[in-house]
């Protein structure tokens, strides 16, 4: 299903028990959420949960952007990922709620408990995320 696109597609080799994730998995990075693909944080979150139970504890993933180039990432990684989406979709959501303006959602300094999330460019910062998903939730 779309996550980071429409067309997200995961590698599973079995015998070697290596998940290859490609851009579905940003570890302690801030996301590219490409709307005009078809990305949806909402699905991107299910699509997380269903290949981490797909997966066991030794599962290797490997993930297409990561903190100072560690693509190599556990099952704890993918489901801490899957948090991170989680809490910035439920900020934005939060924030539609009590009626803040966009720029008034984007305000937002840190995500607490993921603080260490890098922007591996410029364009890639918590602003950002939370302005997709807030355009998401208001399906702007």
């Amino acid at each position: 299903g779309a996550g980071h696109t429409a067309g997200d597609v995961v590698y599973h080799f079995q015998r070697a028990n290596v998940m290859h994730m490609g851009d579905l998995l940003f570890n302690r990075a801030h996301p590219n959420i490409d709307r005009a693909q078809g990305a949806r944080v909402d699905n991107w979150i299910t699509v997380l949960e269903a290949v981490s139970k797909r997966a066991s504890n030794d599962t290797i993933f490997i993930a297409g952007h990561a903190k100072e180039n560690a693509v190599r990432n556990t099952r704890a990684d993918v489901l801490h990922f899957r948090n991170y989406l989680t809490a910035v979709l439920e900020h934005a959501r939060a924030g539609v709620k009590a009626g803040q303006s966009k720029e008034e959602v984007q305000k937002l300094a840190a995500l607490k408990g993921f603080e260490d999330n890098v922007s591996p460019n410029p364009r890639l910062t918590l602003a950002f995320v939370l302005g997709l998903c807030y355009d998401e939730v208001t399906q702007k």
